[in-house]
């Protein structure tokens, strides 16, 4: 998931080791807020040309969620 952290440091202009990043939960930094995720998402879909639904959205709370649902769909 190197692409997902890429697209997750772009969004949010910074930089992460890979521990820390697979540590990250929503609002662990400043920038991941409410519409923080929303810019993500949208990112992540853009790049992987797919579409979340909306429970898919709901439960991304931490980048695991985020890879977990990743997985499933790619």
């Amino acid at each position: 998931m190197q692409k997902l952290k890429e697209l997750f440091e772009d969004t949010f202009d910074v930089i992460l080791t890979d521990k820390k990043f697979l540590e990250l939960k929503v609002n662990d930094i400043k920038e991941w807020d409410s519409i923080g995720n929303i810019n993500l998402l949208l990112a992540l879909e853009g790049f992987y040309k797919i579409k979340f639904s909306l429970r898919e959205i709901e439960s991304f709370d931490s980048i695991k969620s985020i890879i977990k649902v990743l997985e499933k769909k790619l």
